[in-house]
């Protein structure tokens, strides 16, 4: 199990004050909650973007260390995966957001609202990890 990459910024439901880092595997995406949003466009108090940050920068890092850090985080199997998009939020041109929305093939979604500074680190930790089943969208 190969750690991809990380990004920041993320928001829980729509429209959400919890925040969010996406961890990256070849195998596993895991989602971690980090707590109430302490300033506009998703960001975390410092103590959680410390967190993530130290965690990210661990040498061999896996999944299960993720889990073992943040025990309410989401983990979505690569595997089960159909496909992973970017598209446009209600909230996008107010709150510069966009959707991510991961379909599984067991047919249901997971949606993510994401700050519109995070689009690139998004677009390239899951192009890396989906391959061909991540559409960049608008």
């Amino acid at each position: 199990m190969a750690f991809m990459g990380s990004v920041e910024r993320l928001g829980l439901g729509a429209p959400s004050s919890q925040v969010a880092a996406l961890f990256g595997f070849d195998d596993v995406l895991v989602v971690v909650p980090l707590g109430v949003a302490v300033k506009p466009g998703f960001r975390a108090n410092k103590k959680s973007q410390t967190a993530v940050d130290e965690m990210a920068g661990t040498a061999n890092l896996t999944a299960d260390a993720v889990q073992s850090r943040w025990s309410d985080s989401l983990t979505v199997r690569v595997a089960d995966v159909e496909r992973a998009e970017i598209r446009r939020s209600l909230q996008g041109g107010l709150f510069g957001t966009i959707r991510l929305c991961i379909t599984s093939t067991g047919g249901g979604t997971l949606e993510l609202l994401a700050h519109r500074s995070s689009k690139d680190s998004l677009a390239t930790l899951l192009t890396t990890v989906l391959g061909d089943r991540f559409i960049p969208g608008s």
